[in-house]
């Protein structure tokens, strides 16, 4: 059976010699997909509209599907023998620095005011982020593990957009579409399919075309300024990192950044779309709600009051802190930094490295992650609950682990023995 688990140092794959029929290996695949899928859909289609401030403490049958989910992903993962494989391998890599994030979020559980609260959150981000990293490792080539994270996230993508036709009904008005979560999936996707697009060909290249116009739509209609913000950082970003199919994008960049200039006003509309200038320079409140914030981080400073649960410091008066480092700091302190620095450092070096050997992916996979690491400075879905961007952010971290980090050719199928 053809996988990419197979192809681990021996040293990382002591399960090596146990073979794995074909069609076993791909029902564990979507089982992995269709479990992080599953939740997406409960967190967004199936959402638990807010009643008060102690809802997320109650359980009803959503979040009794959302905990049967959980426990099914951490039964599919327990019972993978490639789980301790898995592990080993992530050992001093940017995804596995930050997989030891989340697994001292479930530690911090133990000084948490809510201590079930936090060890669920944790265990669901844990279990989530290792589905990925199963589902990456079980496909069989760069193209298949292209294919399925392009589809999965576009999902995620859809997935969102309905709980907004759910919420609002089936609206053309642009206000009801404004949002922060799905146009934060569509920056990410866009800026990965835009770099490698212009050097892809044939089925590659149609699928990169027509999932990037979808995401860009998406981040379009959504009009969060951050997300578009980032996005264009990111397709900056994979101007200066392609090589000779660079120019085609860097003459669009041109185009806009002269249009910007001909016409600030009309740019600055659609980059802050809908905002004026104090909305701008505050980010609509955030900046006041962060230096509350930061009382309470002064409180626990070391390790943190638990993870997650650094918004409802304030008395649920907001949903999320809209800032990750905010997130980490609150929950998990001065330890949960330095594992989120530490994760931010090797993933610079090792995205460094790839984009010198010209690995296959390594252009889109930064851009995506840049674009993905800004974002979550304005919402945050690194460090807190999983959230849609969440699940997309670590696909693309854990494409760059498996895939895009080891070099792998386009077509390459290497021969699973274990």
């Amino acid at each position: 059976m053809n996988s990419l688990l197979s192809d681990m140092p021996p040293q990382t794959s002591s399960a090596a010699h146990v073979a794995t029929p074909r069609r076993v290996v791909n029902v564990i695949a979507l089982a992995a997909w269709f479990l992080c899928l599953a939740l997406i859909a409960r967190k967004t289609v199936f959402v638990r509209q807010r009643r008060d401030v102690d809802a997320h403490l109650s359980v009803d049958a959503t979040a009794a599907v959302e905990i049967a989910l959980v426990a099914v992903a951490c039964l599919l993962l327990i019972s993978r023998p490639q789980l301790v494989n898995m592990l080993r391998s992530l050992r001093g890599t940017a995804a596995g620095w930050f997989t030891l994030m989340c697994g001292f979020g479930l530690l911090s559980s133990v000084w948490s005011p809510q201590p079930q609260y936090t060890a669920f959150q944790s265990v669901e981000v844990l279990s989530q982020t290792l589905l990925v990293l199963l589902g990456i490792g079980y496909c069989r080539s760069f193209a298949d593990a292209e294919k399925n994270i392009l589809t999965v996230c576009s999902l995620c993508l859809m997935l969102d957009m309905a709980m907004v036709i759910k919420l609002n009904g089936l609206t053309f008005a642009p206000r009801l579409w404004h949002a922060n979560a799905y146009p934060a999936c569509a920056a990410m996707i866009a800026c990965y399919c835009m770099a490698e697009f212009f050097g892809a060909t044939g089925e590659r290249a149609r699928r990169l075309f027509w999932v990037g116009m979808f995401a860009i739509f998406a981040l379009a209609l959504g009009t969060s300024s951050s997300s578009i913000v980032s996005a264009a950082v990111g397709i900056c970003l994979a101007s200066l990192l392609l090589r000779g199919a660079r120019w085609p994008l860097v003459a669009l960049i041109a185009i806009l950044a002269v249009g910007a200039l001909l016409a600030p006003d009309t740019a600055l509309e659609i980059l802050f779309p809908g905002k004026e200038g104090a909305q701008v320079t505050t980010m609509r409140g955030r900046t006041d709600m962060w230096a509350e914030f930061a009382t309470y981080i002064s409180e626990r400073p070391i390790f943190g009051h638990g993870f997650a649960i650094g918004d409802r410091l304030n008395g649920g008066l907001a949903t999320n802190t809209h800032n990750s480092l905010l997130s980490v700091a609150l929950g998990m302190g001065a330890v949960g930094l330095m594992l989120f620095g530490a994760t931010l450092l090797i993933l610079a070096r090792e995205a460094w490295k790839t984009l010198f050997t010209h690995c296959p992916g390594s252009a889109g996979v930064t851009c995506a992650l840049v674009a993905g690491l800004l974002n979550c400075m304005t919402m945050a879905y690194l460090g807190e609950d999983w959230k849609t961007p969440s699940l997309v952010f670590v696909c693309f971290l854990m494409f760059h682990f498996m895939i895009v980090k080891r070099g792998l050719p386009l077509a390459m199928a290497t021969p699973r023995q274990g």
